[in-house]
């Protein structure tokens, strides 16, 4: 069975909050993630995959093992998106 990149990303745990956090925290530390999402072991893995699946820019800041964490275009459009998932689950009639 074939998955979507969609369901990979909604399936794998703090990475929509991620997205969120940097989008609220424009510049932040990949350290930030750590301390305000998670501190799960793949959580750098996680950050990697945004990264490599073109969400996410990292900047090294020159210490070691850190980075600031942006969103890129595509990243902010998939921002926005789930942005207004959100928007429609708030403002539902059940």
């Amino acid at each position: 069975m074939s998955r979507t990149k969609v369901g990979e990303l909604l399936e794998s745990a703090n990475t929509v909050d991620i997205l969120f956090f940097v989008r609220d925290n424009p510049g932040c530390y990949k350290s930030e993630i750590y301390q305000n999402i998670t501190r799960n072991a793949h959580t750098r893995e996680k950050i990697a995959r945004l990264c490599d699946d073109g969400l996410l820019s990292a900047t090294p800041t020159g210490k070691a093992n850190n980075s600031f964490l942006n969103l890129t275009d595509k990243g902010l459009d998939i921002v926005c998106l789930l942005s207004e998932i959100e928007d429609i689950l708030d403002n539902s009639d059940d």
